[in-house]
């Protein structure tokens, strides 16, 4: 599904010119006002998408937004808080509200989010002691809304606020009206979700009286790793050092990838002094992160450590005067596979 189609912009409109063409569409395709109400879920999908930088972005990136099972909002919901009008939403106005989210950071490691699995995590809910109702709030009457009709001509229009008195939750109550439960959520990790990611655990969260139980919303970080580091499309970068003798004389190393596979790279003796000193990178097609139908790849950077060297031969003494100016990385360009070979170049 396109969603800049839908909305008749392009991918360099602006906020400002998505949520314009987002107000212009609904009213016209709203299906209170005879619309088409296919097209109007539509429209309602693109600008929920195209109207949030971290979706737009992921849409641009991947064609497609992984939620981690945050849903999208109800159409009448996201009309309303649009346009700051009720149209003919009875159901709406008698479903319960849910009580406040929980928000959290949830850590990770690389070899967890490239594997993917279910992680348990330690949290605190809040659960009102009774059911009493003594505590609703008088001004709304409980329903944590302030509702105001408004004569538009031969149209009278519904005007729905949040309470200012009891800030939409219905009720008036303290911290002493409720328990502290010490749980354990096991909140299930897809497979490569990009960090920054939401995951949403839906009624697992704090408990307040007249209201649906809340959810529970992690923000998704990746620990910092010893040997990989994880780039943007999913990619992984690792470093390995080498001394300048592994250099000339050559070397035999393994890397463990994430998911335990050992990656082996080998280099023999080359003093033909063919080789430059410049960016001596290589890539792995498909070994990085996977994502919905997207994989990464794995770059590989060698880089030159002086400071452990072995100087006892007489060739490799003159090749450290001859190469003693400060180098990062060298640069080669044979075909790897499992078994990477970077002698040739």
């Amino acid at each position: 599904m396109d969603y800049y189609n839908i909305l008749g912009i392009d991918k360099s409109s602006s906020e400002d010119d998505i949520k314009k063409q987002f107000k212009k569409l609904a009213k016209k395709y709203h299906p209170d006002r005879g619309g088409d109400s296919e097209k109007f879920k539509q429209i309602n999908e693109a600008y929920n998408v195209l109207s949030d930088p971290e979706k737009r972005q992921k849409y641009d990136m991947f064609g497609n937004v992984e939620m981690g099972g945050v849903e999208m909002p109800d159409i009448n919901d996201l009309f309303g808080n649009l346009f700051g009008m009720n149209f003919g939403s009875n159901n709406q106005s008698s479903k319960k509200k849910k009580s406040p989210p929980k928000q959290y950071d949830l850590f990770v490691s690389l070899e967890e989010i490239y594997n993917g699995k279910t992680i348990p995590f330690n949290i605190k809910k809040k659960k009102f002691k009774s059911n009493n109702t003594s505590n609703k709030c008088i001004l709304c009457k409980g329903t944590g809304n302030i509702i105001q009709q408004i004569q538009m001509g031969f149209m009278i229009t519904q005007n729905v606020s949040t309470c200012s008195k009891c800030f939409g939750n219905g009720y008036i109550f303290n911290d002493s009206d409720f328990l502290e439960i010490d749980t354990v959520i096991d909140v299930p990790l897809p497979r490569g979700l990009p960090e920054g990611n939401p995951i949403l655990i839906r009624n697992k969260g704090d408990e307040y009286p007249g209201m649906e139980i809340g959810d529970i919303i992690f923000q998704l970080r990746y620990k910092k790793h010893s040997i990989f580091e994880s780039l943007e499309n999913c990619d992984l970068k690792c470093i390995v050092k080498i001394s300048l003798y592994e250099y000339f004389y050559g070397f035999d190393k393994i890397i463990e990838h994430l998911n335990g596979e050992k990656i082996a790279i080998h280099s023999s003796s080359n003093l033909s002094f063919n080789r430059s000193f410049n960016n001596m990178t290589k890539v792995l097609k498909d070994y990085g992160l996977k994502f919905q139908n997207h994989i990464g790849d794995l770059i590989i950077k060698f880089e030159i450590d002086y400071n452990n060297q072995l100087t006892l031969d007489p060739v490799f003494k003159q090749l450290m005067m001859k190469y003693s100016p400060p180098i990062n990385t060298i640069h080669n360009s044979c075909i790897i596979s499992q078994n990477i070979d970077i002698s040739s170049l």
